[in-house]
């Protein structure tokens, strides 16, 4: 699957064809899609997938240590259902199908389920459940996005940077609109800062920020 986190299918561990070599891998792989269960095996590999596409997001914000493992366990725990009822194969006989081919087979018909807009929606779920609701998990990566806009007359972008961000994310943390959205019935889970910014008319006092942030350093 070239789309979401890149699931690609694996093949029969050696240690589960002691217990099936009378049915030959094709029979065992069989069952498994049969009785919904072939996904299961994918678990070790999932969680690899998803630690590998989240870690690098995530770790812009500043989170408690286990928050990503948690995540990434939630939306293995709840991927896995999905993709077991979703029709598509995980195992594949290398007997009678190349990796390449079963990968191929694999991506359309998980692009064809929609499964990339579940699995969006899952993290989302996830990161809703495990990610702090305060603004200060964005502190530093706004502060890098603000040093990066600083004007060019800024003698201490990096400074004012972290001046402008911590004026937007005081005046957001008096508002009501928070980072996850725990209303079951929200259209957006999770608000961005820009969102919330727009929702509380702080649009007009972003300047004030930056020229106060300036004063500072003169």
């Amino acid at each position: 699957m070239k789309k979401g986190l890149g699931i690609v299918g694996s093949v029969l561990l050696i240690g589960a064809y002691v217990a099936w070599q009378f049915l030959g891998a094709d029979v065992q792989i069989k069952i498994k899609e049969a009785s919904g269960t072939s996904w299961n095996d994918s678990r070790a590999e999932l969680t690899s997938k998803f630690t590998k596409a989240l870690t690098a997001p995530l770790s812009k914000m500043v989170l408690p240590q286990d928050t990503i493992p948690k995540i990434v366990t939630c939306l293995v725990d709840k991927a896995i259902p999905v993709l077991n009822k979703s029709g598509c194969s995980y195992l594949y006989n290398t007997a009678t199908s190349s990796r390449a081919k079963h990968e191929r087979r694999q991506t359309a018909c998980l692009n064809r389920v929609g499964y990339v807009k579940t699995e969006a929606k899952l993290t989302q779920k996830c990161m809703q459940k495990y990610l702090p609701n305060t603004w200060k998990i964005h502190r530093r990566a706004l502060a890098a996005t603000m040093a990066k806009a600083a004007p060019a007359t800024v003698p201490n972008k990096a400074a004012w940077g972290s001046c402008t961000a911590n004026k937007i994310l005081g005046a957001l943390s008096k508002t009501s609109c928070l980072p996850i959205n725990k209303d079951p019935a929200a259209k957006k889970p999770i608000n961005s800062i820009d969102d919330c910014v727009k929702q509380e008319g702080l649009m007009k006092i972003l300047p004030s920020f930056g020229r106060d942030c300036l004063q500072q350093q003169r």
